[in-house]
């Protein structure tokens, strides 16, 4: 061969190639270089799920994934790594949290994520005191009770929208019958609403 220039190979598997240059006094030195073949496939996430998907702050759910052609399988944050490739594991996030499940082998990286929705949001209580207004203009407390929300809206006719507290009350002075929509938002843009009358005689 030239003492410069280029070949192509097509190996089948991993090959080690050894080149010899020769001088012409017949001394020679060699230089090896290896083709690592490899088998192309990375690793194929099946799935990779919580059950449930939203909880309680501080409840438990599950992850459970199933993976194949993986050597290594690592899930953050705090699972942990070198994991079974179908299996599931407990965790009780405080907030919601979305979960990465990492797999990998000599050909590659795949990733997968999951979120735990936490804060499921419910309006316990919204009411008015009193019921019956005596006459218009006269003053009517508004009370709410609130689970895992972040804050609330209250909206009605005489009464500017305010973002208030979880858990409060607001005083209102209705002229007429009026209506109030409670809105309380959770911690992963969850909301839900609930609308009272309060009658003015």
């Amino acid at each position: 061969m030239a003492p410069n220039g280029s070949t192509q190979v097509s190996p089948a598997q991993t090959t080690t190639y050894t080149l010899t240059a020769t001088s012409n006094d017949g001394r020679s030195v060699t230089a090896p270089v290896t083709v690592t073949v490899s088998t192309g496939t990375i690793p194929q996430v099946v799935t990779f799920v919580a059950n449930p998907p939203t909880i309680d702050p501080g409840a438990p759910t599950q992850l459970c994934w199933q993976v194949t052609g993986s050597t290594n399988i690592t899930i953050s944050p705090g699972v942990g790594s070198n994991l079974n490739a179908n299996d599931c594991a407990t965790v009780r996030p405080s907030t919601s949290t979305t979960y990465t499940l990492t797999a990998t082998n000599a050909s590659g990286t795949i990733q997968a994520n999951t979120t735990v929705t936490v804060g499921q949001i419910r309006i316990l209580s919204f009411t008015s005191d009193p019921v019956f207004s005596q006459k218009a203009g006269d003053p009517v407390t508004l009370s709410w009770k609130t689970e895992n929300a972040t804050s609330v809206v209250i909206v009605g006719a005489d009464f500017a929208p305010q973002v208030l507290q979880p858990n409060g009350s607001t005083t209102v002075r209705p002229i007429s019958n009026a209506t109030y929509t409670l809105t309380a938002y959770g911690p992963a843009g969850q909301t839900v609403s609930v609308t009272i009358e309060v009658f003015v005689r």
